[in-house]
């Protein structure tokens, strides 16, 4: 598992957990150098041939501007989460044309939180009858309760603009 997250945002035991005991496989830590250097970042997977990447969508960019971001080069791709920036269908899209036949997972958290409370899960037929330019964001995850606002703090309507507040009890008051 290659992760690409910020650690200053990100560094929880989630990414350790999940990538060790759950999945039994090995975290690799990107170091910031290569974060920098979308070149040196897809030489680095290629050496390692990940299963899984974990990308902000900036990065991902980037790494499609080289042919050799694709399952020819790193076939042993299973899932791509995409987190921490809004995400666009045709990167969406671009991802599902170099990797058919792995999973898109778009997460997004709060600052507080540092772990993913609102993702949704895409195959490449679900990103293919997406009508809109962004994805949507998904469904809370369990323990999270996610609740759009306006500007006195009052859930708003359906299709109405707002803020996303997340509510938890692994949050502080």
């Amino acid at each position: 598992v290659m992760n690409n997250f910020s650690y200053m945002f990100s560094a929880h035991m989630q990414h350790v957990y999940r990538t060790m005991v759950l999945m039994g496989s090995t975290l690799y830590a990107v170091p910031s150098d290569y974060q920098k250097d979308p070149g040196k970042l897809l030489d680095l997977y290629l050496k390692i041939q990940p299963e899984y990447l974990g990308l902000i969508a900036t990065s991902c960019s980037m790494l499609l501007m080289d042919e050799r971001f694709s399952a020819l080069y790193l076939p042993k791709v299973k899932s791509i989460a995409l987190a921490g920036e809004v995400c666009g269908k045709e990167l969406v899209k671009e991802v599902f044309r170099r990797f058919p036949k792995i999973t898109v997972k778009i997460q997004y958290a709060s600052t507080e939180l540092t772990t993913v409370a609102i993702g949704c899960t895409l195959t490449k037929e679900a990103a293919d009858e997406l009508t809109e330019e962004r994805i949507p964001l998904g469904k809370a995850v369990p323990s999270i309760e996610a609740v759009l606002v306006d500007e006195e703090g009052n859930p708003v309507s359906e299709g109405e603009k707002g803020e996303l507040v997340i509510l938890s009890s692994r949050l502080c008051d």
